[in-house]
């Protein structure tokens, strides 16, 4: 019984040592970076939803010290990844398979970028079912947030409205009030430059209060 326990914990301390490794490796920078990289070996070695999550993780990162063709490639190993987790855990390769698409968007302009946010959105409608994940509320309100500036002025203003909703209510979780007030001002900032008011809101300046209070509050550590 015991060796089955330690066989199942395995992906998972698999998982936790190359996210650590990434964590380290965000602290280095050129060469030494590369080689840390490749240090890690390969995806193909994983097949648990653990170590396959974390594969993505590391491939994501890795592109965003990329650029071009090189950065595409990378994306491209982790899709396939969230190819391989399907089968397995449909509703987070859905989500994995979505935020590959908002990073891949970033390479892109006009209408290709406009494409893959659409393409991210209906991964996040496939990976959000029924539940109310706040890491997934967020991203929904990343994703549309990143749509507005591409779509016509009442279509952005729409983008805007749903983005701050889904972003409120992952703040609704008490862990994920910062990132959740942090994400609202970005949205009302953009919402502000759709309308005929070139100057931060109220609505825009009590949000950046709340928060200035909620990073004071942790940082007391009476939150």
């Amino acid at each position: 019984m015991g060796d089955d326990s330690t066989a199942d914990e395995e992906p998972w301390w698999r998982a936790q040592t190359l996210r650590a490794e990434l964590a380290r490796l965000t602290r280095s920078s050129g060469a030494t970076r590369l080689l840390a990289l490749r240090a890690l070996g390969s995806d193909a070695d994983d097949d648990q939803v653990p170590t396959l999550d974390a594969w993505v993780d590391v491939h994501l990162a890795w592109s965003t010290w990329l650029v071009g063709i090189a950065a595409k490639e990378r994306l491209g190993l982790a899709d396939q990844i969230c190819t391989r987790l399907s089968p397995i855990a449909p509703t987070r390769a859905a989500r994995r398979r979505a935020e590959v698409m908002m990073r891949r968007a970033t390479l892109l302009k006009g209408e290709a970028r406009l494409a893959d946010l659409d393409h991210a959105m209906s991964l996040l409608h496939a990976a959000m079912g029924e539940g109310d994940d706040p890491a997934t509320l967020l991203l929904f309100a990343e994703c549309a947030h990143r749509r507005a500036p591409l779509l016509p002025p009442d279509e952005a203003a729409e983008a805007c409205s749903f983005a701050l909703a889904h972003a409120f209510a992952a703040g609704q979780h008490a862990a994920w009030h910062i990132a959740s007030l942090e994400m609202r001002i970005a949205i009302q900032q953009t919402y502000d430059q759709l309308t005929v008011a070139r100057t931060p809101s109220d609505i825009t300046t009590a949000l950046r209060r709340e928060l200035a209070d909620a990073r004071a509050l942790l940082q007391t550590g009476s939150a």
